[in-house]
């Protein structure tokens, strides 16, 4: 059965790396193109288009972050569907999750994408892309806030893919491809290495979300 699998991480955690590897691959999935009303950036990746506006009538979900509006359309969902072909979409909106787990019962999976750079380095990856600095503190802040997503919807959650500090992209594509064996079982007989990971990102989650607290003023 074709899958809808949302990405879920923070920003620069690897996810528009991840689909441009998927996309490479020659595999038989399908990435999801998504509106917004942003100006381009450099650091884009392959997923996003820049429209002048996000109409209701062309976007069938619509969500906010960072000030700009984002749209996602279920006729390219269902063109995969109806090709078998796993869909990809990068979402880290709890609301439009939830939305895809009710449209479609039984085919939505979600994997955290967790990277575990210093929080220094996750600042100066920000700085790299030339984010202005109001911005990055409020992509930190996000970050915190996507962690406790984790721990208190830690039911919406199927996966997690651990993008290691070093790793080449080649790993994480491989880790991938791991998880997506499973992913054809129902969502109530998740397998024993699916709970591991995500018992295991709970617990550090708690430990990352005191080092925010005690991050140096000018991080945050």
């Amino acid at each position: 059965m074709s899958l809808v699998i949302v990405i879920f991480g923070a920003s620069g955690s690897g996810k528009s790396t991840l689909m441009a590897l998927l996309m490479q691959s020659g595999e038989q999935y399908s990435l999801h193109f998504k509106g917004t009303n942003r100006p381009p950036r450099r650091f884009d990746g392959i997923e996003i288009r820049c429209v002048d506006r996000i109409e209701s009538s062309e976007y069938d979900y619509i969500y906010q972050s960072y000030g700009f509006h984002y749209g996602i359309q279920r006729s390219q969902i269902d063109s995969a569907i109806a090709e078998n072909l796993h869909h990809f979409i990068i979402c880290n909106n709890l609301e439009v999750i939830q939305a895809l787990k009710r449209d479609y019962p039984n085919r939505v999976r979600v994997i955290f994408l967790d990277f575990d750079a210093p929080h220094e380095t996750l600042h100066a990856i920000q700085v790299a892309r030339k984010i202005d600095d109001d911005e990055i503190k409020l992509r930190l802040v996000k970050t915190e806030a996507l962690y406790k997503i984790f721990l208190h919807e830690r039911e919406l959650f199927d996966d997690v893919l651990y993008n290691r500090y070093g790793d080449k992209p080649e790993v994480l594509h491989l880790k991938l491809e791991q998880i997506l064996e499973h992913f054809d079982m129902p969502i109530t007989a998740r397998p024993s290495s699916a709970l591991k990971r995500l018992d295991r990102l709970a617990k550090e989650i708690h430990t990352r979300l005191s080092a925010f607290r005690d991050a140096p003023l000018e991080h945050l």
